[in-house]
Parts: structure tokens; sequence; C-alpha cells
């Protein structure tokens, strides 16, 4: 097996993400979209291909921490839920050169949906729950040495399994660079 590669999270900013199109032609949103800024450096010696797609996200209004999920993961289902079908996304990445360093640019929505403890009827109620103020990201990232990309032959579920080993992550939570966010 390959000697596990090496990636640091150096810093993290949240912004209001601009509309498609540019601010001035936006009508202005309850709950805008955010950008995360993640500064990544490589401490290997060959090249990384690190994950920029959100797989999961989460906010702590308490601790005012946002937690994002870059890295292939297990969906953790809430008691009661059977997943019937899974179909596995291949991630977006960035190169980042050995030694060298990269920012990852992702957008989440400002709100999390979460599930409701009640709710009238039958189903799933959900509410919502604006992002405000963040001061730390915590943030995992799946990193490997060879790009992730699909097979022709491979099924869904050997992309999957493939995935949830490909590489690597690195997890940090790390205090926002400049000042709260947002």
């Amino acid at each position: 097996m390959p000697t596990t590669p090496s990636l640091k999270i150096t810093g993290a900013s949240v912004r209001v993400a601009e509309a498609a199109g540019g601010a001035a032609d936006a009508a202005p949103r309850a709950h805008p979209e955010l950008e995360v800024s993640i500064d990544v450096e490589s401490a290997s010696d060959a090249p990384l291909h690190v994950w920029s797609t959100v797989h999961a996200y989460e906010y702590d209004a308490a601790s005012r921490t946002l937690t994002l999920q870059l890295a292939e993961r297990e969906p953790a289902l809430p008691p009661g839920i059977r997943l019937l079908s899974h179909h596995p996304v291949i991630p977006q990445q960035v190169v980042v050169s050995a030694g060298g360093h990269a920012t990852l640019r992702v957008k989440i929505p400002g709100v999390v949906r979460k599930r409701a403890t009640t709710g009238p009827g039958l189903g799933i109620s959900v509410v919502e729950e604006a992002i405000g103020t963040v001061d730390q990201v915590d943030v995992r990232i799946q990193h490997a040495t060879e790009r992730a990309a699909a097979r022709p032959d491979e099924s869904a579920d050997d992309l999957r399994k493939r995935l949830l080993t490909l590489g690597d992550s690195t997890h940090t939570a790390i205090r926002i660079t400049g000042g709260a966010g947002r």
C-alpha cells in the first residue's frame, strides 16, 4: 500500500456568495448562499487530488461552528429510514502540487434543514435554520495521489466502496482566518 499522502488545512473563511451575473443583478434572498474558502498545503512528495465537493454540512449556532464533509462517507440514516439506492458521485477535485498550496472554494446554502421533532400528519417534517456567524470551520477533506474517476465496467456499489477507501482524509477544526465569518 502506498505511503499516506499528507494534507494540511491552514486557513478558512466564509462570506456571502455573489449571485450568478453579479450582485447588482440579484434580488435579495432571505438566506443567501455562502462561499467557504479552505486553504490547504501538501506535505506529500507527489501531487494530491483534493476533493472539493461538499457531501454534507451542519451548523451549530451555540458554538458558531460550520462543519463540512468533503470526503466520501457512509450515510448516517435516522432511525426508521432505509436507504433504497445510492448513486455515488465522482467528486470535483483540485490538484495540489507536491509541497504546494491551494484554496478550495465551495458553496453551500445559507440554511440547514433539520428533521422536526413534531409535525402534522404522516411523513417527515423539516425545519430550516439560517446559518449565522461562523467563528470556526470543522472540515474533513479526502485526498489521494490518484484521481477519483469512474471505471467503465464498475457498478455503482463497487464505485462507492472504492471511493470510501481511496486515499486518506484530513480532519481539522480551524478558526476563521481574519475574524468572524459572514
